[in-house]
């Protein structure tokens, strides 16, 4: 499983819903985008080499409203679980965080102190 899934299946287990709803790929796209912003043209090319060459225009434009604003009022969404998803969810697959350092980080701290696991 890629880590940007990771993130999506983290994010909808945490928050009780899916943080990027769409009906279809496209759809989804959108919704990615509205959070997210519209990825540029070397963030497309780094997700897929194929699209290098990709026209941005087809990418709404849409001013994003960031992931903070996205989690704002959830209590299950603290500092470190959006510190977390920032670091997972990134467009270009190598600015992802692997999933060991990841698991390094101050959201799963309590999970690394409890001596029952």
């Amino acid at each position: 499983v890629d880590i940007w899934s990771a993130g999506c299946v983290i994010a909808e287990m945490c928050l009780g819903y899916p943080l990027f709803p769409g009906e279809s790929g496209v759809d989804q796209l959108v919704e990615i985008i509205k959070v997210l912003g519209t990825p540029t043209a070397e963030q497309v090319a780094a997700m897929n080499p194929k699209y290098k060459d990709f026209d941005l225009k087809a990418f709404p434009s849409i001013k994003p409203m960031g992931l903070a604003n996205a989690l704002r009022g959830r209590p299950q969404a603290d500092r470190g679980f959006e510190a977390l998803l920032r670091v997972l969810l990134r467009f270009e697959p190598e600015a992802r965080m692997s999933p060991i350092l990841a698991l390094c980080l101050d959201y799963f701290e309590q999970l690394r102190l409890q001596k029952d696991l």
